[in-house]
């Protein structure tokens, strides 16, 4: 691109404040807004385009996937459980649970459905044809 065709510039935007989403919210949103891009130069207006977009809420949760330990201290207290700090702690806790028996699976196959069922009757269906056709019965 010639250097006389690029544009160097600032595009400053904000949303009005009706339409910022409040922080703190428990799930993210989309909420739609229209962006209007004005292009001009020394002698006025070149162009002029209006977009629909729509506008995703960063979750602070999402942005700081960091666990908050003071958080989860209060919950694990409010709620009579704990917080686990290693992969041991959490083995721990899995040790306490009774181990119960799981499903049993029995799996039947019929015997038409069984290779060595067709393997022995189409032979001995041919060893019979045979000893027919040998001793003049077929």
């Amino acid at each position: 691109v010639p250097a006389e065709r690029r544009y160097a510039g600032q595009i400053a935007a904000s949303l009005p404040d009706d339409r910022v989403p409040e922080a703190g919210r428990e799930h993210s949103t989309l909420f739609p807004a229209e962006l209007e891009v004005v292009a001009s130069d020394r002698q006025g207006e070149v162009g002029r385009a209006l977009l629909s977009v729509q506008v995703l809420d960063d979750s602070p949760e999402l942005l700081r996937p960091q666990p908050d330990r003071p958080q989860l201290e209060t919950l694990a207290e409010m709620t009579s459980g704990r917080v686990l700090n290693s992969a041991a702690d959490l083995a721990a806790v899995l040790r306490e649970y009774p181990s119960t028996p799981g499903e049993v699976l029995v799996h039947h196959t019929p015997v038409w459905d069984r290779t060595l069922f067709w393997v022995v009757l189409l032979g001995l269906l041919a060893v019979e044809w045979t000893l027919r056709r040998k001793s003049g019965f077929g």
